[in-house]
């Protein structure tokens, strides 16, 4: 017997399938999933509920069952339960915060409501807590002490949505192997729905497809919602074409619902967070069923508040089913002509509660309209349709879908699949991905899903060079025999552009650039450094080769014909952060002569070893680049940073203060750029050594300056331990801000670093805020140094995405009236207004009618030119390094 293991790690449910690759029917089935119920009984179910419930000692007694871990949380049913009545004690969308990027998904931040941070675990975790939970039911029901059959031991594949980037990728086998899986694939969720059709039709698959027809799977689930095309052609079926990622699912419309109630429901006062929480778990447990075939007329939903008079604080509501219905139909299903569809205004920013940022337009149709527009050619349609996940069980979700499809394409006769199990299929098709592997059943191809493509000028018009072609594999290279003329010493722009709706293009040819065909990836934009002066400014001619690498980036590596010079960009195709290399290695040490590299290094080492320190030593460096510094590419203010790292212990006394200048400059922000991270622990090491020994105020001030810029690369502990002696000597025991002896430099830019620091627990912010405050009131002054840091202490919206350390709503709250009352004109006062008063997160937002006076107030107050306002680039204190991007 070899068991294969298929796991749907949904947003909403977890399922299992197996199937016995050595049996002679090979027949994939359902596991039955033990869990503690609602009542605490262990009850095996086909759907574990992804959800996480963080009990406290009277609701998960040890006595009740052994589940072979803490009894501090409970998984499946019961966690469903617990947390209908306790919501800010329950995490149900892990799988949607593993995929957002605007938050720490390692750090311990969720449930978001709840106050006592001591208790709460990371999305990470709550993944984790989930899987292991499908390992020890695995251990129970079927291996039962044969160590050959446990989970960890068999080949398991685990679905997730076919738009996850990388890093939500690594982030679920980080969670996988963590629970103590080993031999784990990932596999598309759109294409595990495939496989699962193609087992329940193994026999006549070709003839119900039909010849050269396009296969379109709309999967929409709990949290994600994914497109996918398959192709059946002469080769086989060709994954040709994925969608964009997006957070639309059956949690936006349970908030939809809930929102609607909420505004409609005549309350006396408006509903707390942890009231819209339980109405949003009531909503769910019903829109299945007003959604079903035999609904009732209307639904009464009984909220319950956290007083101890039930009957006084026992809220009513009334769910009307025609209502809610034309609710979701109008929101989420709504016709749009296909033709009117615009492509390029789809933006994310919806409604956002719970943390997570939904689409800012919910229309399914409107961005499925978009995925066909932007996917398909014109002369081409979607012969089959198949629907996947729990919004489509549902036949009046399908049939909205149905009729939109219909009338796109009025002269196509196009035909809906039938799904035998919604709630098995994932589990189930990846199964039958695994047996195809094996030569038991048909693959699906799925190389890379786009094509790519260089912009060059041909003549007077732009071309686009085909690098890689869709469906090509990964780490594959590839070399143009024709010569490229390329500018030397001079700004020079290279583009990339990537399509998955043109046909399959041969490398290295030509095409034809329109719109609607391609999308921009990105720029890279850089100076190639060729010999010295205005002579060699004539074009050069390079050879060009290319490499997608396992790494998903594209290396273009330009070669020089007549010399040995060759410069290297680097273009990243998904990046996981979100500050990034911009340009990649662009601007790495190949787009300088590699001698002026040396020499340039040469004088930065001469001018902190030898006596007298020579000041202007970087002005000597601009002079041999014929570079002002602010056009240094970021490759070089890291290569100087590591100089100045090595040459620590040998500068001179005199020029402490001038190595922490630089440093800080050169690496600033912090973070962006390969090995930056290698650069930080080697200053950490430094720092340690020195912070303790006593300075005068110049070098202080240059040390404070330097943390502010590099601030974004220390870790929470690196930042708490540096804030204690530098809280030490701003605040006195009080927690008033040091006055006497202390130069009001050094005040300021205590302020501003440790503000910069916002990894600080909200309690030490808190602290530091209301002594700022204090400090503007004691001495009758409106200084920019304080209204900077407070805005940074109490900003909704942190550079770092770490929501866990946001300071509370009834705190923020308090700071935007104290701003209200101080009034300036600093641009300071009015970036610090728009920071805490930003919106976003229910849970942390400041209450409506406080938001409102604001806006109006910076509306008639604030210069316009600050709205609407970018503030990241201004936060961080200087401008970025050439290279990198916020």
């Amino acid at each position: 017997m070899r068991l294969i293991v298929g796991i749907d790690l949904g947003t909403t449910n977890t399922t299992l399938s197996l199937v016995d690759s050595e049996s002679a029917k090979k027949e994939i089935k359902p596991f039955l999933i033990p869990q503690l119920s609602k009542t605490g009984e262990l009850k095996k179910l086909t759907a574990l509920p992804s959800c996480c419930y963080l009990a406290s000692s009277f609701e998960m007694a040890p006595k009740e069952i052994d589940l072979d871990r803490p009894m501090s949380y409970c998984i499946g049913e019961k966690a469903v339960a617990l947390g209908s009545e306790r919501p800010d004690r329950l995490i149900a969308s892990s799988k949607s915060w593993l995929c957002y990027g605007g938050a720490h998904r390692e750090e311990a931040f969720l449930p978001l409501g709840l106050n006592d941070g001591s208790l709460k675990i990371s999305p990470l975790v709550a993944t984790t807590r989930i899987l292991e939970h499908i390992v020890w039911a695995w251990k129970k029901e079927v291996s039962k002490g044969n160590i050959s059959l446990e989970l960890p031991e068999l080949e398991t594949i685990i679905t997730i949505p076919a738009s996850f980037g990388e890093e939500a990728r690594r982030l679920t086998e980080q969670a996988a192997t963590l629970a103590g899986l080993k031999n784990i694939t990932l596999l598309e969720e759109p294409q595990a729905a495939f496989y699962s059709w193609l087992q329940d039709n193994k026999k006549n698959w070709k003839e119900i497809l039909g010849e050269n027809s396009l296969n379109l799977i709309v999967d929409c689930g709990g949290g994600t919602t994914d497109f996918s095309l398959i192709e059946c052609g002469e080769e086989g079926l060709t994954r040709i074409a994925v969608g964009e990622h997006l957070l639309l699912g059956g949690d936006n419309m349970d908030l939809c619902l809930a929102t609607f109630l909420e505004e409609n429901g005549n309350f006396l006062k408006a509903i707390d967070s942890f009231l819209f929480q339980k109405l949003v778990r009531k909503v769910k447990e019903i829109k299945e069923e007003f959604m079903g075939l035999d609904p009732k007329e209307e639904y009464s939903l009984l909220l319950q508040g956290s007083s101890s008079s039930v009957i006084a604080n026992t809220i009513k509501i009334t769910l009307n089913t025609k209502e809610a219905l034309l609710l979701l139909q109008n929101g989420f299903f709504k016709y749009v002509p296909l033709e009117s569809i615009d492509v390029k205004s789809k933006s994310r920013q919806g409604l956002k509660t719970f943390g997570l940022p939904y689409e800012e337009n919910p229309n399914l149709l409107f961005h499925l309209g978009s995925f066909l527009k932007t996917k398909l050619p014109s002369d081409k349609f979607p012969a089959n349709i198949l629907f996947n996940g729990g919004v489509f069980k549902s036949a009046l979700t399908r049939n909205w879908v149905m009729e939109a499809i219909r009338a796109w394409y009025p002269d196509q006769s196009i035909k809906m699949l039938e799904n035998r199990n919604y709630d098995q299929a994932c589990s189930k098709g990846a199964c039958s991905f695994s047996l195809s592997k094996k030569g038991e059943g048909v693959q699906i191809r799925a190389g890379l899903p786009k094509s790519y493509y260089l912009v060059l000028q041909q003549g007077k018009e732009k071309k686009a060079l085909t690098l890689f072609s869709r469906g090509c594999s990964l780490n594959e290279r590839f070399s143009f025999s024709e010569p490229f003329k390329v500018k030397p010493n001079e700004p020079v722009s290279f583009t990339l552009l990537s399509s998955s709706i043109r046909p399959i293009d041969t490398q290295g040819t030509f095409v034809d650039i329109d719109e609607e065909s391609f999308t921009k990836v990105s720029d890279v934009r850089t100076f190639i450094r060729y010999g010295k002066g205005a002579v060699l400014s004539q074009p050069i001619s390079v050879k060009l080769s290319a490499h997608l690498t396992a790494l998903q980036t594209l290396d273009l590596c330009l070669d020089s014909e007549k010399t040995p010079h060759s410069w290297k960009l680097e273009f990243f195709l998904d990046a996981p952060t979100k500050i990034q290399s911009h340009y990649g290695r662009s601007e790495t040490e190949g787009t300088f002569e590699e001698k002026e590299i040396e020499e340039a290094a040469q004088k930065l080492r001469k001018g902190f070893i030898e006596k007298p320190f020579k000041e202007n030593v970087l002005e000597d460096i601009e002079t041999l680049l014929q570079k002002k510094k602010g056009e240094f590419p970021t490759a070089l203010f890291r290569n100087f940073a590591g100089e100045l790292l090595a040459l620590y212990e040998e500068k001179s006394v005199v020029s402490e203060s001038k190595w922490w200048n630089l440093f800080g400059y050169f690496m600033r922000p912090g973070i962006g750029y390969p090995m930056d991270d290698q650069k930080i622990n080697s200053f950490w090491k430094i720092y340690l050594k020195r912070f303790k020994e006593k300075k005068s105020d110049d070098v202080f001030l240059q040390e404070l300056i330097a943390l502010r810029r590099l601030s974004l690369g220390l870790n929470k502990g690196q930042q708490h331990q540096i804030s204690i002696p530098l809280l030490a000597r701003l605040l006195d025991k009080e927690g008033a801000i040091v006055t006497k002896n202390q130069n009001s430099y050094v005040i300021a830019e205590l302020a501003r670093t440790l503000s910069s620091f916002e990894l600080l627990e909200p309690k030490v912010k808190i602290k530091l805020g209301r002594a700022l405050f204090k400090y503007m009131d004691e001495n009758k002054k409106r200084d920019s140094a304080s209204l900077y840091a407070i805005g940074r202490l109490g900003s909704r919206k942190l550079l770092s995405l770490s929501i866990e350390n946001l300071i509370p709503k009834e705190e923020a709250s308090e700071w935007v009236k104290k701003l209200l009352t101080l009034e300036s004109d600093r641009t300071e006062y009015y970036s610090a207004l728009m920071q805490i008063s930003q919106r976003g997160i229910r849970e942390f937002d400041i209450d409506n009618d406080l938001y409102q006076k604001t806006s109006e107030y910076l509306k008639t107050k604030a210069p316009k030119e600050l709205l609407p306002v970018s503030l990241d680039l201004e936060l961080l204190g200087d401008s970025i390094p050439y290279g990198l991007a916020l």
